[in-house]
């Protein structure tokens, strides 16, 4: 696990966590007193589309593309702290979930290779080369051409 952090000049702290997949970056303005109460907490949090939350405990949800889940907080004084780092959406992994995920390498070199960067089809073509060789019919194809994608 990678830890750093910071202070800012405006008394805000900035924390990095790394666990190997998404990095969540944590900034928490101690003493803010914006749009809610004093002491309230003022954050950014990778993976959350929510900024500020009053005093308390609670879970903040994953809501930005390509992440998903929730994550644990503790909002006490205006200090923010997040237990943990918001998950990647299936199909996608990296440190910002930007990159089209797949668990093993024939699919993730097609998803690629093709340019694909929607989860349910990423999802899909891992389903497909997965089910392929537990049944044991990949080694007797010489060429796989998924279609994938639509019309807009």
């Amino acid at each position: 696990m990678d830890t750093g952090g910071a202070t800012g000049a405006n008394g805000s702290t900035t924390a990095k966590t790394s666990t190997g997949g998404p990095t969540s970056t944590t900034t928490s303005t101690t003493g803010s007193t914006g749009a809610g109460g004093a002491g309230d907490c003022a954050f950014v949090l990778a993976g959350s589309t929510k900024t500020q939350t009053a005093n308390g405990n609670g879970e903040l949800a994953c809501d930005a593309a390509h992440y998903a889940g929730t994550v644990a907080y503790t909002c006490e004084n205006g200090t923010f702290t997040a237990a943990d780092a918001c998950a990647c959406a299936v199909g996608y992994s990296g440190a910002t979930c930007q990159t089209p995920g797949a668990s093993n390498s024939e699919a993730k070199s097609f998803i690629v290779a093709a340019g694909i960067a929607d989860a349910t089809q990423s999802a899909a073509i891992d389903t497909l080369v997965t089910g392929l060789k537990t049944d044991d019919l990949w080694t007797k194809r010489k060429a796989v051409y998924p279609f994938v994608g639509g019309m807009k």
